[in-house]
């Protein structure tokens, strides 16, 4: 873990990863987004840019009982990547998430 920052309601993380049995970050994000799935949780998958205008690729996740994740993958090349995650209680903070991962720059 590089980072991680905890409030009431939204927790915050960043870490490192370093998958290269996944030709991309798009293929890493539908593969975690298919186990969520078929752990029987609703999940979606979309992407996002950040502000130094890299794409991000992430899975939304509601885990039931006011439980939310966002995982978004910024890849630095082919096998390297940036998981920007996010915890929360409420589906309301979701704009909020989104908003931040907008003003994501990791260069």
């Amino acid at each position: 873990m590089v980072g991680c920052e905890e409030n009431e309601n939204i927790q915050v993380g960043i870490e490192y990863l370093s998958r290269p049995s996944y030709s991309s970050a798009e293929e890493y994000v539908s593969a975690m987004a298919a186990i969520v799935e078929s752990n029987g949780y609703s999940c979606q998958t979309a992407t996002v840019t950040g502000a130094d205008e890299t794409v991000g690729y992430y899975f939304y996740a509601d885990f039931g009982d006011n439980a939310f994740s966002i995982n978004c993958i910024f890849p630095i090349n082919e096998t390297e990547y940036i998981n920007v995650w996010y915890g929360f209680t409420d589906e309301a903070y979701f704009e909020e998430v989104i908003t931040s991962l907008e003003s994501f720059s990791w260069s």
